[in-house]
């Protein structure tokens, strides 16, 4: 299928742009706001900017706290906007970890200033983290992996005994986050999980 719900389209001749809603039987798409049914060879997808997973919650929490979308997007832009005259980024009323956080959103937004207002105004995909698996113990019938059990709880467990209970493909943070618990560096023995493609 040439597109998936929630893309965001283009017409390749006139000026409309619009998100894929749901599909015919015959091979139509719905656009939301638009006309019933559309021939999707008249559309191209939109490729829209990737930001990282704080600036995603940023926006939600800025949505959460706003009387309307249109409202968000406006203190978001403004947000962005401000920063780096004068001005850490921050969102008002949102609290940062710790001033590390916030020098890095900082640089980043400085950085990439244009794109992530293009991100408000157009749409966004949320840059997904790296994952890695750390392998405690392995031979040719099993292996022993650091796993994730709730909030904060880390054990191994084997992955045979694995039925999807426990979390074993984690974050950086979750491996830093058990290595401080455990006093073990586990990033030294961490290994990146590759993609999987569809």
């Amino acid at each position: 299928m040439k597109f998936k719900k929630g893309d965001r389209v283009k017409h390749k001749k006139y000026d409309l742009t619009g998100v894929v809603e749901e599909f015919s039987s015959f091979g139509e798409i719905r656009i939301k706001g638009m006309w019933p049914w559309c021939n999707p060879d008249h559309f191209e997808k939109i490729e829209v900017p990737k930001v990282p997973k704080w600036f995603d919650e940023a926006y939600k929490f800025t949505r959460s706290h706003s009387v309307s979308e249109a409202k968000a997007k406006e203190d978001m832009l403004y947000y962005i906007s401000r920063c780096g005259y004068g001005h850490h980024f921050h969102v008002d009323n949102a609290v940062f970890e710790d001033g590390k956080d916030r020098d890095e959103h900082t640089e980043y937004v400085n950085e990439y200033k244009i794109d992530l207002i293009r991100a408000i105004l157009e749409g966004y995909e949320v840059e997904q983290e790296p994952l890695y698996e750390v392998v405690l113990f392995k031979d040719d019938y099993v292996r022993l992996l650091l796993t994730k059990q709730g909030n904060s709880s880390y054990r191994p467990e084997y992955d045979v005994e694995n039925e999807g209970y426990w979390q074993q493909k984690l974050t950086k943070d979750e491996i830093e986050e058990a290595s401080e618990l455990h006093g073990v560096d586990y990033m030294k023995i961490a290994k990146r999980v590759e993609e999987e493609t569809e």
